[in-house]
């Protein structure tokens, strides 16, 4: 089924801003981020997945009030956000926000850890949660189209999902202007455990 491997994929970058990442050229006098000012939802466009011929877009939500966020991927079938497959989300709290710094390769950015709250998987349509069922996927039999389903500590196509109250470090880069957000590239890590770069991609306030 086109897009059933493109899970795993999402999985593991999923509150991280998958996508392309930025040349170490790059200088931005980017803002300095405090709750407040991250507060909302940040949407990315469309983007098409050329291995699948598939597309997905990817919402952050912010919560300043209770330190929370939720990082949602949805999948399409679909080359431009059309019919949807299924969603991922990552659910976090005890979201706390360092102070700005600027990495070896000249980008501003800021530091912030969270403790995870839940993934979870949501197929959505029959056809997609009947796939799930039938391969057991995660280890689950109960896939049910519209419905979210815990896949926090658990083993997706030999992927180990992170399990409830694991925590992470991440950084996030701000324009100067605060008109998009752009996430760490996770498969690039320093000595202290935090990405040492962006990825290209921008996601803007709803």
């Amino acid at each position: 089924m086109k897009g059933y491997h493109l899970i795993i994929v999402l999985i593991v970058s999923i509150f991280s801003g998958c996508g392309n990442e930025v040349s170490t050229t790059t200088k931005d006098a980017s803002t300095t981020i405090t709750s407040t000012i991250l507060d909302g939802t940040w949407i990315e466009e469309c983007q098409f997945v050329s291995s699948s011929s598939t597309s997905t877009k990817e919402i952050f939500a912010f919560s300043s009030s209770n330190f929370t966020a939720t990082n949602t991927i949805t999948s399409y079938s679909g080359t431009n956000c059309n019919n949807k497959s299924f969603i991922l989300r990552m659910k976090v709290n005890n979201i706390s926000i360092g102070s700005k710094s600027t990495t070896e390769n000249y980008l501003i950015v800021t530091k912030y850890t969270a403790v995870i709250l839940d993934y979870t998987l949501e197929p959505s349509t029959t056809a997609v949660a009947t796939v799930y069922n039938n391969a057991s996927y995660c280890g689950v039999t109960s896939w049910s189209s519209g419905s979210e389903t815990s896949i926090a500590g658990k083993t997706c196509s030999s992927t180990s999902i992170s399990s409830v109250n694991d925590g992470f470090k991440n950084i996030i880069q701000m324009d100067s202007e605060r008109t998009y957000i752009r996430n760490g590239n996770t498969s690039d890590l320093g000595s202290d455990g935090y990405p040492k770069t962006v990825y290209g991609n921008k996601y803007y306030k709803e």
